[in-house]
C-alpha cells in the first residue's frame, strides 16, 4: 500500500492526530505548554494539519499530508535529541516538541484544497513558506499573551520564531536538531529523490523559494 493511500485513510490520520496531541500534552514547561494549549484549543492546529498538504506534489501532497509529516518529525526530533542528551548535552525537549509541531504550519497558510487539488494561496507568492510560518507563530504568541495575560520571555519568543530561519542562520543545538531531523524525515517519506534535491536545494528559486518535493528531472 502506498504512503498516499495510507495517509488518506481516516483511521490512520486519527491515530497520527492522537499521537501528536499526546506529545503536545506532555510538555512540562509552563510557558510552552500554555502556548501549545492555547493554539490547539483556539485554532485547532492539529485538525488543520489533518486537512493540509505537505508539498505541492508528491506522496504527501494531499489533505492530511502535513499531519503525517509532523507526526514523523516529532518522532525523529525526540530520537535525535535523546541521542544528544546521552552525550551529556542539555536538550530542551519541550521546546523541540512545540517547534516540531509548528515548524511546517506554513503549508496550511499557503495552500488550499479545491475539488481535491492542491492550490497555492496568494501567500505562496507574497511571503514564501518560511515567512508564512513566522507570521503564523508571531500571531499565536500575540494571542497567547492577550488571551491568558501571559508574559512570554523574550528568549522563548526568539527561539520559537527562529525555527523558520534559513539553515545557515541557525546556531543553537536545538535548532540544528530540528533542521537535521526535518531533512531526515523528508528523505524517509519522499525517498531517494529527496537526496538529489538536497544537493540542488529543496527551496528552489524556480518555485518562489518553496519546497517542491518529488518531481521528475
Amino acid at each position: 500500500m502506498s504512503l498516499y493511500t495510507e495517509a488518506n485513510n481516516q483511521h490512520l490520520l486519527e491515530a497520527y492526530a492522537r499521537e501528536v496531541r499526546e506529545r503536545i500534552e506532555s510538555i512540562a514547561d509552563e510557558t510552552y505548554r500554555n502556548i501549545a494549549s492555547n493554539a490547539e484549543h483556539r485554532l485547532e492546529i492539529t485538525h488543520l494539519m489533518s486537512q493540509s498538504p505537505y508539498g505541492l506534489e508528491g506522496p504527501l501532497a494531499h489533505p492530511g499530508g502535513l499531519l503525517v509529516h509532523t507526526a514523523h518529525l516529532m518522532r525523529m526530533v525526540h530520537c535525535v535529541a535523546n541521542s544528544c542528551s546521552e552525550i551529556s548535552h542539555r536538550i530542551d525537549f519541550d521546546f523541540l516538541t512545540l517547534a516540531a509541531w509548528l515548524r511546517n504550519i506554513g503549508w496550511h497558510t499557503t495552500t488550499v484544497v479545491i475539488d481535491g487539488q492542491i492550490k497555492r494561496r496568494d501567500a505562496h507568492l507574497m511571503t514564501g513558506l518560511r515567512r508564512s510560518g513566522f507570521r503564523f507563530m508571531h500571531d499565536v504568541l500575540l494571542h497567547v499573551e492577550s488571551d491568558i495575560e501571559l508574559a512570554i520571555p523574550e528568549s522563548k519568543k526568539q527561539a520559537l520564531t527562529n525555527i523558520y530561519a534559513e539553515p545557515d542562520e541557525i546556531h543553537t543545538l536545538e535548532g540544528r536538531i530540528l533542521e537535521q531531523a526535518s531533512s531526515l524525515v523528508d528523505t524517509v517519506l519522499w525517498g531517494e529523490h529527496c537526496i538529489h534535491l538536497n544537493r540542488i536545494g529543496n527551496w528552489s528559486p524556480d518555485h518562489n523559494g518553496l519546497f517542491v518535493g518529488h518531481h521528475s528531472n
